[in-house]
């Protein structure tokens, strides 16, 4: 998991960045970046979900055996309802428009292409 708020903040700070996944690395990511965006507004927070129903990834809420994974469960689904994290659905096969890539310490980043000026 990166270090958003942390030693990697500079590296995401202001970017637009898209976490693929449902799974606790993807959601603390997510929330990191979304936090991230509080401070840095230009910074634009993409979850990129197979499927259309994310509500598995937001636990059992108050309901949930673990309490604090039902409260980071809904502390992630207000992100998604107020639109601080953006949801992005595909099925089996997606493409994506991917400007160029950069790898970092193992890790590969695909960024978006230039924006045509008009």
């Amino acid at each position: 998991m990166p270090d958003v708020s942390g030693n990697d903040r500079e590296r995401y700070k202001g970017k637009t960045v898209a976490v693929l996944g449902a799974g606790h690395s993807a959601i603390g990511t997510l929330t990191d970046l979304a936090r991230l965006r509080d401070e840095a507004p230009t910074t634009e927070v993409i979850w990129l979900l197979r499927g259309t129903d994310p509500s598995k990834a937001f636990g059992g809420g108050a309901n949930d055996k673990l309490v604090a994974r039902g409260e980071l469960g809904a502390v992630f689904a207000g992100l998604v309802a107020n639109g601080r994290i953006k949801v992005e659905w595909f099925r089996r096969h997606a493409r994506f428009r991917v400007g160029r890539t950069v790898t970092h310490r193992g890790r590969v980043s695909l960024l978006r292409p230039p924006r045509r000026r008009r």
